[in-house]
């Protein structure tokens, strides 16, 4: 082993009970998909796969997040915070459970990431430091996300369940001394799991690969290097791969709007800080603008017409008029 190479953080832990869990969907492996009309995909992998930034898990066991961080910015365009989710639900010892993010924004948001940065380098102790926001500042409930395991495990399973859903988690196992000893983009599964891996997958992923039916999959080690000294830009998990058991886990993930379930957005001007009010059959909250920037990237990010700088007088913004404008009067303050 070349001591140069640093073993970048893995991360996935795989749950107690999985191996009992009902099968789920099993119509995915009892039809075979059609791999007739798929390309070839046998050139070296380039930087930002699927069009989505790369990001470098360091040495923290935060690959669950980082994959669902790959699936948020494919579903929707938006950079989230990987620390946000995994500073909640990493275990004792570090790690996850592969649906653990998936539960944690569906239930609380997300953190844009330009508000909110990870850090740098992502170690395991700064990962899980977690965040505090501000009441009503910074989390942005705005999607419905949910998260369904599928059995049995087969490729054919994994290619039909990415064509149907937003993307796919994988769980994979591997070994830096048998399978991973050489090329990371072009792994092999030999049977000896001594670690276990997270990965994100969706439609583009479908591809042959030297011959072999493959998923190719975002990489978080985007800063590593495998043995052979090559970048680790995503990693093609071939068929031998699925078929000698180093995936354990296909989960599909779906993310939706909730202004596809009859929400409302406002903007909303309460005692002069401005924000947008979210309303629907959920009930209602406000996501306050930490400046005139960040309040144009809210209306940007959700339709809605904020503010812009103001051409003449640089430094100055102009604003759209407000939908709502609240100003309650404070009490004063109490006198000795």
């Amino acid at each position: 082993m070349d001591n140069n190479i640093h073993l970048p953080g893995h991360g996935l832990v795989l749950r107690p009970e999985l191996p009992e869990r009902t099968p789920i969907l099993f119509g995915y492996s009892a039809t075979p998909f059609d791999w007739s009309q798929v390309v070839a995909n046998d050139g070296d992998p380039t930087p930002n796969q699927f069009d989505i930034p790369d990001k470098d898990q360091d040495g923290s066991g935060s690959c669950t997040c980082q994959t669902a961080g790959y699936g948020f910015f494919g579903a929707t365009g938006i950079d989230v915070s990987r620390r946000d989710p995994y500073s909640h639900v990493a275990l004792p010892g570090g790690g996850a459970y592969l649906d653990a993010p998936y539960a944690w924004f569906n239930a609380n948001g997300y953190l844009v990431l330009s508000q909110y940065p990870d850090p740098n380098p992502e170690s395991e102790n700064a990962m899980t430091q977690i965040i505090t926001v501000a009441d009503g500042q910074g989390r942005i409930k705005k999607f419905k996300v949910t998260s369904t395991p599928l059995y049995p495990i087969s490729i054919d399973a994994w290619a039909q369940a990415v064509q149907n859903h937003t993307f796919v988690a994988l769980g994979i196992a591997g070994s830096w001394s048998k399978g991973w000893n050489q090329s990371w983009t072009d792994p092999s599964y030999q049977g000896q799991n001594d670690w276990q891996h997270a990965l994100y997958t969706e439609k583009r992923s479908i591809v042959i690969r030297k011959g072999k039916k493959a998923a190719k999959a975002k990489s978080s080690w985007t800063q590593s290097r495998d043995f052979l000294g090559q970048p680790s830009y995503c990693h093609y998990i071939n068929e031998d791969y699925f078929n000698a058991g180093g995936v354990f886990e296909i989960l599909a993930v779906d993310i939706k709007e909730i202004t596809q379930m009859n929400e409302t957005i406002y903007t909303i001007l309460f005692n002069g800080k401005a924000g947008l009010l979210f309303q629907g059959g959920y009930g209602a909250n406000i996501v306050y603008a930490n400046n005139e920037a960040h309040y144009q990237e809210l209306g940007d990010a959700y339709g809605k017409k904020t503010c812009w700088p103001d051409p003449a007088n640089p430094g100055k913004w102009q604003f759209a008029p407000f939908d709502i404008t609240i100003n309650v009067p404070t009490a004063p303050a109490a006198s000795n």
